[in-house]
Formats: structure tokens, sequence, C-alpha cells
């Protein structure tokens, strides 16, 4: 794969307020087997993502800041060795205001409103003008929060209510409670709701040659959740966290029907647990964790696709004081199922070095896939080898 991008990112202050802006466009080839015609050369998808946008945020009040935020995105994927290519266009706005009430209190609301736009073409297509869909949905929602501290205890609310064109209404809402016991310990609990409307592709792609299509039965996923937590900070130096979780979703989307299409899996379920470590003392820095998880079709108790039943993650890191820093990140995961079998089990480790050689001026290294592992995350779809990025960063005025 040949990855190509640029962004850009500035702001400058507006009264009481500061606007700021930021753009990226990628442009990259894919390359993959299985061309449907022997002798091509390798088969190629050439993508296209350019997206931006504009936030004023800043107090209104004593006690009443905003910030408000206005974006786009474009994308743009072709195979030529298929005849497809596949464009969507989102627009959006976000409005959040906070409120602080004083002795621990805060207020949020605001709104989201969110325009898409997408269009598949297939020279093999049925339809007028090798269109397969054109379509486009608008979502708008509003929200409420608060946010309150009561001695050693914190409690948090939230409410929102989505309208979708498409799909109507859904109103969802999250709770969650903490208390420091003492210093050292730390209980937590939370609750909440999920709603999902499934996308364009999902709902009606053609897919490659009928497998992998979308289905225009979907209907969207909405889930609950319940997690609770266990923090415990014996030293400045040292802080464990016991997590563990318990969710439920009604009609999950997957691509597990048919031919590989997509489908709504009336009842998933998904369980877990996390013991995590933090470490800091002097230059040194890391931590690890392990999550046991159970993904599962709760109807007939099969694997979720793609979803690892243990994972392991690890990183250290030493910063030599004079602006140069290096770090060790590594991840495991075992086997997971997907549409065509299991996919094996992978190790990855990645170094990076970070130089600031100027109060302007940071120049980021990585070397990914240090030991150039193969594995998927996705069958058929091959991951990066061995691989080197190197970023330089300006701040002006820093």
């Amino acid at each position: 794969a040949i990855v190509r991008n640029a962004s850009v990112r500035a702001s400058v202050p507006f009264g009481t307020q500061t606007l700021a802006v930021t753009a990226i466009h990628t442009d990259g080839d894919a390359m993959f087997d299985g061309g449907p015609t022997a002798g091509f050369d390798p088969s190629r998808s050439v993508a296209r993502n350019t997206s931006g946008g504009a936030t004023l945020s800043g107090p209104l009040a004593k006690h009443w800041s905003q910030s408000l935020t206005v974006g786009g995105a474009s994308n743009d994927i072709e195979t030529p060795i298929y005849g497809t290519r596949t464009s969507s266009s989102r627009t959006s706005v976000d409005w959040v205001n906070t409120v602080d009430a004083g002795v621990g209190n805060a207020f949020t609301f605001g709104g989201n409103w969110q325009h898409e736009n997408g269009t598949t073409f297939n020279i093999f297509s049925i339809n007028p003008n090798g269109i397969d869909y054109a379509r486009s949905t608008t979502n708008a929602a509003g929200f409420a929060g608060y946010d309150g501290t009561f001695g050693s205890q914190q409690v948090e609310l939230a409410i929102r209510h989505d309208h979708n064109s498409q799909f109507g209404g859904a109103t969802t809402g999250t709770a969650a409670w903490g208390w420091q016991i003492d210093p050292k310990w730390r209980l937590r609990a939370s609750w909440g709701q999920g709603f999902r409307a499934p996308s364009f592709d999902e709902l009606y792609s053609p897919g490659f040659f009928g497998e992998f299509a979308g289905n225009p039965l979907l209907q969207p996923e909405r889930s609950q959740s319940v997690e609770g937590g266990l923090e415990f900070k014996p030293s400045t130096e040292h802080a464990f966290i016991l997590s563990a979780w318990r969710t439920r979703v009604r009609d999950m989307i997957a691509f597990d029907g048919p031919d590989f299409g997509a489908v709504n899996i009336d009842r998933a379920a998904l369980d877990g647990a996390e013991l995590s470590w933090r470490y800091h003392r002097g230059p040194w820095s890391g931590g690890g964790a392990i999550t046991v998880q159970d993904p599962r079709n709760a109807d007939t108790g099969a694997q979720l696709l793609r979803r690892p039943r243990r994972k392991v993650a690890a990183d250290v890191r030493y910063d030599f004081g004079n602006g140069f820093d290096i770090a060790i990140d590594g991840l495991a995961a075992s086997t997971r199922q997907d549409f065509d079998g299991p996919l094996s089990a992978y190790k990855l480790l990645d170094f990076a070095a970070n130089w600031n050689f100027h109060r302007n001026w940071r120049l980021e290294g990585r070397l990914g896939n240090l030991f150039d592992e193969r594995y998927q995350l996705a069958s058929g779809y091959n991951t990066p080898g061995r691989n080197v990025q190197l970023t330089l960063l300006w701040r002006p005025g820093s």
C-alpha cells in the first residue's frame, strides 16, 4: 500500500473566542491479490479522503462556555478491476455548552446535526447509468447532562434524543457513579444505552459478485451496557485498575448471513474483564493490560466475528530529559473467528523515538511491526509488514 497525506491546523483569537481550523487530505493505493482475470497486475483500490472543520470556542459569560464546530468530509474509493466506485460526503454541525453551577456542579447541553450522501457506481449494475444506489440521510440530535460532586462521591447523568430521517427517533441515557473511598481506593459503576443506524454500505451495497452485499431490511442496533471498576493506587508510582462489563445488543449488524451478506443478529452478548497497571518513576513510565472477553451470538453461542477472546498490551517509555525519548509498544491477540474460519493469533512490537530539537519543532519516528509479523484483522486483507513512519511537526509561537 502507498499512502500520501497532508494536513494543516491553525488557530487565531476572535474576541473572547478562539477560531481553530483543521484540514487533512489522504490519497492512497491499496494492492490486493485475487483479481477476477488472470494475467492482470495485482488488483488495486484507489482511495481519496478529504476532511476539515472550523471550531469557534470560548466563554459566553462568567460561568458559561461553548464550542461550535462545522465540519465536512468526502470519501472516494475506486477499484478499476471490479469496475466499482463509491463516493460519500458528510456535513455536520456540533454545538456543546458547559455551565459551571459552582460547588462541584456543572451542566452540559447542545445538539448535533449531520447530513450524509452516498453513491455507488458499478459497470455490471442492471440499473440505469450503472448506479447501484444514490442515497442521503439526515440525523439531528439534542442532549443534556449533569456532573456533580458530593464529598467523596461523583455522579454523571446524561440523556440524548436522535431523530433519523430514515429510522425515526431514539432516546438514550447514561448514568455513572464514583466513590473515592480513601486516597488509595476508588470504586465506580456506570450504565448506558446505545443506538446506531446502519450505514449506506450495510444497507445498499451490491457486494462483490453477490457476496458481502448490503440488506435494505436492516434495523438499527440498540444496546445496553453496565460496567464496574475498582482502582487502587498504592503510591504515586503505581496504579492498578480492574474493570468488568456486560453489554447486550439487539439487532447487531454483521456480515454473517447467506453469502456473507449483512444481517441483524437478534441478540448479541459481550462480557469481559480487564486488569491494567500503570507505572511512572523518574524518566521511566509504562504499563500493561490483560483483557478477557466473551463476544458471542446469544442465541447460538457462536463467537462474534473478528473479536479476540484474549488480548495483552504493554508499553515502556524512557525520557532522556533533553527533548529526546524512546518507547516500545507490544500487543498480542488470540485467534478470532471470521466468515471463512479462524484468523491466527498474532503478536506485534513497535519502536518509537521522538526528538524536540527546537521549541517549535518536533521529529517523530516509528518502526512498526518490528519482527515483520504476518497477520490479518479481516480475512483476505493483509496488514502492513515492517514499516517506517517519520513525522515532522511545527507549532509556531509555542
